[in-house]
C-alpha cells in the first residue's frame, strides 16, 4: 500500500509540475518537483529505496517531458550523493535537504546551459542564467516543507 501511495503522489507531482508549474514560470523557470520529492525521499529513506525512488519517478519525468534522460541520470547520481553525505551528517535531515537541494539545482543548471547549446539550442546570458538559477533554487525551496512532510509521513505507513 505504501508503495502505490507513493507511486500516486509522484504521479501527482508530475502533473503538477508539467501540466500547471509549466504555465505559472517565475522568471521564466519552473520549480522541479520531481528534484524536490527525490531529495527529500532519499533524506528521509534507506539507500537501496531511494535509489529506485528517484529511478522511477526520474524516468517518468523525462518520459513525459523533453526526454534526454538527463533528469534520469542526474537524480539517480544525486540521490546516491545524500546518501553517501547523510551518514556523516549530524544536522538536521530537513536543512539537508535544503542545502542539497540549492546545490544540485546549480548542478542541473549549470549541465543543462552546457549539454543544450551543444545540442543546438541557443545559449542563454549570464544575466539571465543566473536570475534563472537564482528563481528555480527559490521556487523549489517554496515547495520543500510541504513535499518533505508528505514524503515523511508516507515513508513511515
Amino acid at each position: 500500500m505504501r508503495y502505490l501511495k507513493l507511486g500516486l503522489f509522484v504521479i501527482l507531482l508530475l502533473v503538477l509540475q508539467i501540466g500547471v508549474f509549466s504555465r505559472l514560470r517565475v522568471f521564466g523557470v519552473a520549480p522541479d518537483l520531481i528534484l524536490v520529492a527525490v531529495v527529500a525521499f532519499t533524506v528521509i529513506n534507506q539507500d537501496e529505496e531511494s535509489i529506485l525512488f528517484a529511478a522511477g519517478s526520474a524516468l517518468l519525468q523525462d518520459l513525459l517531458s523533453y526526454g534526454l534522460y538527463l533528469n534520469l541520470i542526474l537524480k539517480v547520481v544525486y540521490s546516491a550523493t545524500i546518501n553517501a553525505i547523510k551518514k556523516s551528517f549530524m544536522g538536521s535531515d530537513f536543512l539537508l535537504a535544503a542545502g542539497v537541494l540549492v546545490v544540485f539545482n546549480l548542478i542541473t543548471f549549470i549541465l543543462t546551459g552546457i549539454i543544450f547549446p551543444l545540442l543546438g539550442s541557443k545559449g542563454i546570458d549570464s544575466w539571465a542564467w543566473l536570475l534563472s538559477t537564482l528563481s528555480a533554487s527559490l521556487y523549489n525551496l517554496i515547495f520543500l516543507p510541504i513535499i518533505f512532510s508528505i514524503l515523511k509521513d508516507l515513508s513511515h505507513d
